[in-house]
């Protein structure tokens, strides 16, 4: 019979050593990574807070105009903002006002002069606004705002399309009355004819000619032709019509081309014309037929095709059909987009026709049309009071049901100077850059502290 030996020694020390040595090297990466990871969510988390906070400052400025921004931002009395994300400001926690930074971040007087809503320009057209205590996700941050608008301002014929880049020096129209519900806007930029002549340069035939936009551009017509009317209000069956207005942007070159003493016409030009899409100023459409807003207003805000100087070769025109002979009141307003010392020449030597078509009586129109065409846009600026009238200038006609008037006098227009506001020194565009610090950056003056993120709206986000 065989002896059975229990072996209880168990594991030598070189053992257990040995095993807990080779436990330790599988397990120690792993525990590196794990912490590694840990650490790099928590750093995410923190920089998507961040990030949120700037992107939400941004997106909320965005939406509104230099003068809103500053005048909130500039006045620390101001406790409900209105131009930052709802839900971030605690009135009872925060505060706002604004620094002006140099080397030393030192802090001078707000652009708003006091007692005044009117705002005071910086000359170097840069400002800067400190917010304290917006909340995210249970943390707290402040957030310095710069708006920068300085390589917006600049002498607008000192390079080509100098009115594009320097558009804080062209004078634009301020619209205090305009409501989206109930008002049409259209608003030409400053290349819009030249972008679309050179359109039509690519697009001419001549045969053995290669047209140049300059070409195109001193001999085209250009037409602004502006639709109001109704169709039906689909898919529902109700009697109630969608108001809709259009405006489309025509260029054409003329039936006989004069080239070096060769002259082609029609019969040896192709493509003669450009038609721009209809752009839609305007539609009233709503879920319930029972909140369409009527139309009130169209504002057609245009730079003048200077080309046009001949009364007997009009190069330059507006027309407006309204056939359905809906009320409402029509804005021509001529913007400034040319160097002041040329203006007043062009001015009196400029000439558009105007063509009204609906289908009212003689005495009833329904178009009721206010313009500055027929005043100096130069004098416009320099005598407000009293501009001089340029009384060639403007040609209007209407074709109606029962006939045509020329009008001579103010038979269905106003000739007025002050259509709207028309202001020279605004800020109308800018840059924005947003910069996320930790809490207690606003009460050191944002001095010797680094932002935790920066969104600028140029250049994206930075850490």
């Amino acid at each position: 019979m065989k002896k059975r030996y229990n072996n209880n020694d168990g594991f030598t020390l070189v053992e257990i050593l040995v095993a807990v040595a080779i436990v330790a090297i599988i397990v120690a990466p792993i525990l590196r990574g794990i912490i590694t990871s840990m650490k790099v969510n928590n750093r995410s988390d923190k920089i998507m807070n961040q990030t949120a906070v700037a992107q939400s400052v941004m997106e909320a400025l965005s939406n509104e105009s230099f003068d809103s921004v500053a005048r909130e931002l500039d006045n620390s009395n101001t406790n409900d903002l209105t131009v930052l994300p709802k839900g971030m400001y605690d009135v009872a926690n925060s505060a706002h006002k604004e620094f002006f930074i140099n080397e030393n971040a030192s802090e001078v007087n707000t652009a708003i002069n006091a007692g005044s809503t009117e705002i005071t320009k910086h000359a170097s057209n840069v400002y800067y606004y400190g917010i304290k205590g917006l909340d995210y996700d249970g943390k707290t941050y402040d957030v310095k705002v710069t708006l920068d608008a300085s390589k917006y301002y600049g002498d607008v014929a000192s390079i080509p399309d100098g009115e594009v880049k320097y558009k804080n020096s062209v004078g634009y129209v301020d619209l205090a009355s305009y409501d989206k519900e109930q008002d049409g806007l259209y608003t030409e930029s400053g290349e819009t004819i030249g972008n679309l002549c050179a359109e039509l340069a690519n697009r001419t035939v001549i045969s053995g000619y290669n047209l140049s936009t300059s070409d195109v551009e001193s001999r085209a017509s250009r037409s602004i032709i502006v639709d109001i009317g109704t169709e039906d209000f689909s898919p529902s069956n109700t009697t109630d019509r969608v108001t809709i207005v259009k405006v489309k942007y025509k260029v054409e070159i003329p039936q006989k081309y004069v080239i070096d003493g060769t002259v082609y016409t029609s019969a040896n030009i192709g493509n003669r014309y450009y038609e721009d899409v209809d752009y839609e100023l305007f539609n009233n459409k709503a879920t319930d037929p029972a909140d369409m807003k009527p139309l009130r207003n169209v504002y057609i805000l245009y730079n003048p095709h200077y080309e046009s100087k001949n009364a007997m070769d009009i190069k330059d025109s507006i027309v407006i059909n309204n056939p359905e002979n809906i009320p409402v009141n029509v804005f021509l307003v001529k913007q400034n987009s040319i160097e002041s010392v040329l203006l007043s020449q062009e001015e009196k030597a400029y000439k558009v026709k105007v063509s009204l078509n609906d289908q009212a009586d003689a005495d009833h129109n329904p178009t009721c049309i206010r313009t500055n065409i027929g005043y100096d846009l130069k004098d416009m600026v320099d005598n407000k009071q009293n501009p001089a009238k340029v009384t060639t200038q403007g040609i209007f006609e209407r074709t109606y049901a029962g006939g045509k008037q020329t009008a001579t006098g103010n038979q269905f227009y106003d000739q007025v100077s002050d259509v709207t506001d028309a202001k020279n020194d605004d800020i109308h565009i800018y840059t924005t850059k947003v910069e996320v610090y930790a809490s207690g950056a606003y009460d050191a003056n944002f001095s010797g502290v680094s932002p935790l993120t920066t969104l600028d709206s140029e250049h994206g986000v930075t850490k």
